[in-house]
C-alpha cells in the first residue's frame, strides 16, 4: 500500500489501508470537513502515467455519478492531488461510501448461505443489476469479491472497470488459481465470464445475468458453478459443460438454469424479470412451500399450548419427535427466547440435549444461585438439581441419558436426574467446556494439563492427552460410538479439532482451527468454525473425515449440542448487543456515546477523551477501534482477520497494547496511533501464549498472563523488554491491574470454585488478601487511586475504599447500582478519574437471550 495513516488527500486523512487490486488501492479515511468516514480509492503510481488506466479510472467516476441505488456503493467526491503530493507525482482518487462488512466472497469461504439468505442477496444484487442496466451500464466483472455484504444489505461495488473483451487475452497473461482469475488484466475474473465474452461475441446486460447465475449458483452450493484446475479448463466448461445440478426446488432450479443458457437470447433477458422470478420463489406457494406451511403450521398448534421460556423449548423438541415421516424432508428452525431471569455465564456456555433429545440440561440462575436445570420434554417440568450450586459451564450427559456431570468447586461432579443427591468424581481444574460419558462408565474432562479420564466411580484417574509446546488448552472431549476413541479441540499453535483414544498413541488432526466437534449417529461430525457450524461425514474405521464440509448454521458463538434424533442446539451470536453509554453513581444513564452493536470490551484513555473499543463479528474473531468522545468519530484500528482484543493505553495515550493471535499463538502487539505502525512486543512469548491486562500509570511495566492466567508476568518498558514472573498462579486468573502508585495489583481468580477479587503488593505478591466476599469480577482501580470496583456476579457494581495510610487498607464492598451486565474475563466498563460517573457497555435489554432449535438438520444433506 502507497499512503500511510495521517496522509492527506485533499480534504480526506487516511486512516488505515482496506485493500489493494489490480486497478487500485482503497483506503479507509476521514472526511475533515463533514466528520465522516469514506471509503478513498487512488489509482497507484505505476498505473497514474498510463492513459489507458486513467480512462478507466475516469469512466468508473462517470458511471457510478449516474447510480443511485441503496444496493449499490455511492460514490460521493473525485479528485486530483497535484506533483507536490504523498506519491510524488498526480495522484487521482475517488471518494466512496464507506462499507462495513465481508465480501460475499470472504463470506463463501465458509460454505454456502442459508437459503433464505441466499435468496435476499440474490433479489438486492438483481435489483442493483436492474438499476445499472436501465442507465445503459453493463458490470462485466459481477463477481464474489465486487459484492459486500453489509447489515443494510447487498451492495454492489467496481462499475465500469473492464472494457466488454474482443478476443482472449494472450497466453500467460492470465493468473490460474482458486478461482481462476486474471487480476490486473482487462477481462477480470475468467469463471464468471459468459460465453459471448470468451468467444470475443459482443456483450450485453445478459452477460451480467450469465455471471449472476454463477454467483447465485455459488451461494446456493458453496462451489463454484465451473470449476477447473486450469485456464483451458475452466474455458471449456464455461463453452461446453451444463451446470451441475444442486439439491433445491425445481423453481429455483429453473431460475440457475435459466441464467446460464449458453446463448444470450435464451437467458432472462433483463435483471427486473430475474429479480421478479427470485421474489416469486421465495414468496410463491408452489407444492414445496405448501407442504413446509402445513408442518410449520402443526409446529405452531403444538408451540401455542407452551408456556414462555423453556417450555417453548420442550414444545419444539417435542414437535421434532411427533412429526410424521414426511416432515423429514423438511429442515425446521425455532429461535426460542429465554425468560429474562435466565441467563448464561460464559461466552461458551450452551443448552446440551440428551442423547434421545428428551431432556434439555443448562445452567441458570435461582435467586442468585447458579444451579444446573433439566428440563423434561415429556411434560414440561424443569427441575433444579440438589447439590449442583455453583455449577459452571457445560454439563455432560451419560450414555443413557439418566445422570449429568457437571463442574462446581473444582470438582467433577454427577447426579442423577431422577433426583438423587450429587456425588463428586474427582478433583478437576477445568475450563468449563464439556465432557463426554461414554457406556462403559467412564468419563472425559479437560484441566489445565490436558485431557484425562475417569471411571463414574472416581477411580482409574489417568491423563489422556498432554500440552505439547505451544498448546493453549486440550478441550471439550468428545466420545466416539466405540467408547474407546475419541475427539477434542486443541488451542494454541496446533490448533484444530484432533482424533485420539483412550490407549494414548498419537492424535490425528482432522479439522483445522475448529473449536467443538461431536458425531453423531447420522455418520457426521459436527463441528463449529469461524462461527459457523458444519458436518462432514466421518469415516468411523479410518477416524478421517471424507467429502466436503456441509454448512448447517452459520450464526454459532462456540457451544452447540444434537441428539440422535436429529435436533440440534446453540445460541446464536447476534445476540451479544451492547451500547456505549455514562451512567451516575445512581445507576441513571448520563448520556449515550455509541449506538448499539457487537461490542466486547472496552478501554478507557487517561485523560478521559479517547475510548479503545474491541468489536466481535460473527467468527470469533474481533478488531479493535478507536472512539474520540469530542468529536464522535469512530476509525478501525486493526484490520488482520484475527482476534485482535485486550488493548491497554500508554499514559501519553500515543501507544496501544493488546493481544492477537495472528502470529499463530496469543501475543503481545504494540500499536503507534501516531504513525500507525503495529509490532509484535513480545520476541519469545511464553507458551502457550500471553495475553495483556494493564499498563503502569508511570509507563515502566506491562502487565500480561500466560495462557489461561496460570501466571502473570510484568514487561520493562524501558530498558531489555525481558519478561518478570510475578506469580505462578494456583488457580485461573484474569484482569490484572495496577492501582495508580503502582504498589498494589489487583486481579480476579478461580482459586475456591468461583471468581474472586483479591490484591496483593507488587512486584513481589505479597500480603494477598480477598476483596470480594460472594464472588466478583473485573476489578479496576478508581484512577486517582481512591476505590476499587468490581462487578458482583450479578452484575452489580461494587465500590470499596482504599486508604493508604498510614497503611493500605480496603473498605467493605458497597453495591452502587445493578449494571445488567454479566460478569465475564473481559473488561465491560471503566471509571471516571473522580469515581462519579461510569462509562458501560450496557447491555441492549430489548434483546433476550435467545436458543436456536434446527429439526432433522441431516435432511439437508441427504438432499445433496
Amino acid at each position: 500500500m502507497t499512503l500511510t495513516p495521517g496522509t492527506r488527500v485533499g480534504p480526506y486523512e487516511i486512516v488505515a489501508p482496506l485493500g489493494a487490486g489490480g486497478m487500485g488501492e482503497v483506503y479507509r479515511a476521514s472526511d475533515t470537513r463533514l466528520d465522516r468516514t469514506v471509503a478513498i480509492k487512488i489509482l497507484p503510481s505505476p498505473l497514474a502515467a498510463d492513459p489507458q488506466f486513467q480512462d478507466r479510472f475516469e469512466r468508473e467516476a462517470r458511471t457510478l455519478s449516474r447510480l443511485t441505488h441503496a444496493n449499490i456503493c455511492r460514490l460521493y467526491d473525485v479528485g486530483e492531488v497535484p506533483s507536490h503530493g504523498p506519491l510524488g507525482r498526480t495522484t487521482h482518487f475517488l471518494v466512496m461510501e464507506y462499507l462495513e462488512g465481508e465480501t460475499l466472497a470472504a463470506r463463501l469461504a465458509r460454505g454456502s448461505l442459508p437459503l433464505d439468505r441466499a435468496l435476499r442477496h440474490a433479489t438486492e444484487i438483481a435489483d442493483a443489476l436492474d438499476g445499472a442496466h436501465r442507465h445503459g451500464i453493463v458490470h462485466r466483472d459481477l463477481k464474489p469479491g465486487n459484492i459486500m455484504l453489509t447489515e443494510a444489505g447487498a451492495k454492489l461495488l467496481d462499475f465500469g472497470l473492464a472494457k466488454p473483451p474482443r478476443v482472449l487475452p494472450p497466453a500467460g497473461s492470465m493468473t490460474v488459481s482458486a478461482p481462476v482469475t486474471a487480476e490486473g488484466t482487462l477481462l477480470g475474473t475468467l469463471q464468471y465470464m459468459a460465453p459471448e465474452q470468451l468467444e470475443g461475441r459482443e456483450t450485453d446486460a445478459r452477460s451480467d445475468i450469465w455471471a449472476f447465475g454463477c454467483v447465485l449458483f455459488e451461494m446456493l452450493t458453496g462451489r463454484p458453478a465451473f470449476a477447473a484446475d486450469s485456464q483451458a479448463g475452466a474455458i471449456a466448461a464455461i463453452l461446453e459443460r451444463k451446470p451441475p445440478s444442486f439439491a433445491s426446488s425445481r423453481a429455483l432450479q429453473h431460475v440457475v438454469a435459466r441464467c446460464l443458457r449458453k446463448e444470450a437470447d435464451e437467458r432472462w433477458q433483463s435483471a427486473r424479470d430475474l429479480r421478479f422470478a427470485l421474489e416469486w420463489v421465495a414468496e410463491a406457494p408452489h407444492a414445496e412451500h405448501l407442504q413446509t406451511a402445513v408442518v410449520r403450521r402443526a409446529r405452531e398448534r403444538v408451540l401455542a399450548t407452551a408456556v414462555v421460556g423453556f417450555a417453548i423449548v420442550a414444545a419444539v423438541l417435542a414437535a421434532s419427535m411427533m412429526l410424521t415421516e414426511p416432515s423429514r424432508t423438511i429442515e425446521g428452525r425455532f429461535d426460542v427466547m429465554l425468560p429474562q431471569n435466565v441467563s448464561f455465564h460464559n461466552w461458551s456456555d450452551a443448552p446440551i440435549l440428551s442423547p434421545d433429545g428428551r431432556h434439555v440440561a443448562f445452567a441458570a440462575s435461582d435467586d442468585g444461585v447458579r444451579r444446573l436445570m433439566v428440563r423434561r420434554v415429556a411434560d414440561g417440568r424443569v427441575m433444579a438439581l440438589a447439590g449442583t450450586e455453583g455449577v459452571y459451564g457445560d454439563p455432560f450427559w451419560s450414555s443413557d441419558g439418566k445422570s449429568v456431570a457437571f463442574f462446581a468447586g473444582r470438582q467433577l461432579k454427577r447426579v442423577a436426574v431422577s433426583g438423587e443427591p450429587a456425588v463428586s468424581v474427582c478433583a478437576c481444574e477445568s475450563y468449563g467446556r464439556g465432557g463426554s460419558w461414554n457406556q462403559h462408565g467412564v468419563l472425559l474432562f479437560e484441566d489445565r494439563s490436558g485431557i484425562r479420564s475417569v471411571r463414574e466411580d472416581g477411580t482409574g484417574l489417568q491423563s489422556v492427552t498432554r500440552l505439547a509446546e505451544g498448546d493453549f488448552a486440550h478441550l471439550a472431549p468428545a466420545f466416539l460410538p466405540d467408547g474407546r476413541h475419541f475427539l477434542y479441540a486443541s488451542f494454541g499453535e496446533r490448533a484444530g479439532i484432533y482424533a485420539a483414544s483412550l490407549e494414548g498413541g498419537a492424535a490425528t488432526r482432522i479439522v483445522e482451527q475448529g473449536m467443538k466437534a461431536q458425531y453423531v449417529a447420522d455418520g457426521y461430525v459436527l463441528f463449529t468454525r469461524g462461527g459457523a457450524l458444519f458436518a462432514q461425514p466421518f469415516d468411523l474405521r479410518a477416524r478421517q473425515l471424507r467429502g466436503a464440509p456441509f454448512t448447517v448454521a452459520e450464526d454459532v458463538l462456540e457451544g452447540f449440542s444434537a441428539s440422535n434424533n436429529g435436533v440440534v442446539a446453540y445460541r446464536p451470536a447476534t445476540m451479544r448487543l451492547s451500547r456505549l453509554a455514562w451512567f451516575g453513581r445512581d445507576g441513571r444513564r448520563l448520556s449515550v456515546v455509541s449506538d448499539t452493536g457487537q461490542l466486547a470490551l472496552i478501554s478507557l484513555s487517561p485523560s478521559g477523551r479517547k475510548v479503545a473499543i474491541q468489536r466481535r463479528d460473527e467468527s470469533s474473531n474481533s478488531d479493535l477501534w478507536l472512539l474520540d468522545q469530542t468529536t464522535g468519530i469512530a476509525s478501525k484500528l486493526t484490520t488482520d482477520p484475527a482476534y485482535d482484543g485486550d488493548p491497554v493505553w500508554s499514559p501519553d495515550e500515543r501507544r496501544l497494547v493488546f493481544t492477537s493471535n495472528r502470529l499463530g499463538r496469543f501475543t503481545l502487539f504494540q500499536k503507534d496511533l501516531i504513525t500507525g505502525k503495529e509490532e509484535p512486543l513480545l520476541a519469545d512469548p511464553p507458551s502457550p501464549g500471553a495475553s495483556v491486562d494493564d499498563w503502569s500509570a508511570d509507563g515502566r511495566f506491562v502487565i500480561f498472563r500466560r495462557g489461561f492466567g496460570d501466571a502473570i508476568y510484568s514487561l520493562p518498558m524501558e530498558g531489555e523488554p525481558k519478561p518478570q514472573l510475578i506469580a505462578e498462579m494456583p488457580a485461573n486468573s484474569d484482569q490484572s491491574h495496577l492501582s495508580p502508585d503502582g504498589k498494589w495489583l489487583a486481579f480476579q481468580a478461580n482459586e475456591v470454585g468461583r471468581w474472586e477479587v483479591y490484591v496483593a503488593a507488587f512486584p513481589g505478591f505479597t500480603e494477598k488478601r480477598q476483596v470480594s466476599p460472594n464472588g466478583g469480577m473485573e476489578p479496576i482501580w478508581r484512577p486517582d487511586g481512591r476505590e476499587l470496583f468490581y462487578l458482583d456476579l450479578d452484575g452489580r457494581l461494587m465500590a470499596v475504599p482504599v486508604s493508604t495510610e498510614p497503611a493500605f487498607d480496603l473498605g467493605t464492598p458497597d453495591p452502587l447500582f445493578q449494571t445488567g451486565m454479566r460478569p465475564n474475563l473481559l473488561n465491560q466498563y471503566a471509571a471516571a478519574r473522580d469515581g462519579q460517573k461510569f462509562l458501560l457497555l450496557e447491555p441492549d435489554r430489548s434483546a433476550r437471550e435467545s436458543l436456536t432449535f434446527l429439526l432433522d438438520w441431516p435432511a439437508r444433506l441427504r438432499s445433496q
